[in-house]
């Protein structure tokens, strides 16, 4: 295969990229967070403008496995690692923070600060994840397709992959055997016990029963979306499926101090922390991301 120009530089940025330690980089997944304030026990129904700072330490392997990494969780400066900000203008809003790269991190604790009509605050370690509480959602089997949309699957849909599947099984007979040694053609293929290769036959079977999966999409059920938990990508303003859906809340000290101009501070508070950990996307990793999806990677 004729490499362009352009792919022998793409490359080769990705081989300097993973030559530098440079880890890669995890999908975006949709998420939804309701966020509830709270005030001396009760709903805090005022608008509030909040930002989750969390430090720690950034690995360099995506696991954690690299020598430096697993010194580092021992000893190490604790660093800004993630951080995002929010809006609430009531109670129980909700926001679409996907915490992207939010478990790449050995946090050490995360802080919020706040600010709100007449009084800013602040929760010092109330986590030990940017990650909230959250519940993994199903909300469709199949996405996209021939005819776009979201759908799940039914009981006639079931029938008639299995059926498909058994209609495969009866291309093996068009299968040959061959000697790996004396045929290029002969790939690493063993059904009982013997080295087997594709056939003209082989293929054609099998390219039949796949056309005949496809017509098993005829019986998957539509989903409204507008029965669906949507998620909001803000920089393309485009809804998806939210994939999980996480809940986040946080009782507001009270006051303790009354400055002039009636601007309130509040004392800080300490909250329980919580027992997972996380990470932030780096400039590079983001440069590494693009080049992937060029090519048709997903990161």
């Amino acid at each position: 295969m004729k490499l362009s120009g352009y792919w022998i530089c793409c490359i080769s940025i990705l081989v300097l990229l993973f030559c530098s330690g440079f880890v890669l980089a995890d999908e975006i997944q949709p998420t939804i967070t309701h966020v509830f304030f709270e005030k001396d026990g009760m709903p805090f129904n005022e608008s509030v403008h909040f930002t989750v700072d969390c430090y720690g330490y950034a690995w360099k392997m995506w696991d954690g496995s690299a020598p430096e990494d697993r010194i580092a969780k021992v000893n190490h400066s604790s660093e800004l690692v993630y951080s995002y900000s929010a809006s609430c203008p009531s109670y129980g809003c909700t926001i679409y923070e996907p915490y992207y790269h939010a478990g790449r991190l050995y946090v050490d604790r995360c802080d919020v600060k706040g600010q709100t009509a007449g009084f800013d605050f602040s929760i010092r370690n109330f986590s030990l994840s940017p990650i909230p509480t959250c519940t993994d959602l199903h909300q469709f089997m199949q996405g996209g397709g021939r005819n776009g949309g979201y759908y799940n699957g039914t009981p006639e849909f079931d029938d008639c992959v299995a059926e498909t599947r058994s209609h495969r099984d009866r291309c093996d007979q068009y299968l040959v055997s061959c000697e790996p040694g004396n045929d290029n053609e002969c790939e690493t293929w063993i059904v009982d016990g013997k080295n087997v290769k594709k056939t003209p036959a082989y293929s054609a079977c099998t390219d039949t029963v796949e056309r005949e999966r496809m017509d098993c999409d005829q019986f998957l059920k539509k989903i409204d979306p507008s029965t669906m938990l949507m998620w909001k990508d803000t920089d393309s303003s485009k809804e998806y499926p939210a994939q999980r859906a996480c809940e986040l809340r946080f009782a507001i000290p009270s006051a303790t101090l009354a400055p002039p101009q009636d601007h309130q501070i509040l004392n800080i508070t300490y909250g329980i922390p919580a027992t997972t950990t996380a990470h932030e996307i780096s400039p590079v990793e983001s440069l590494y991301c693009g080049i992937l999806n060029l090519i048709g990677v997903s990161c």
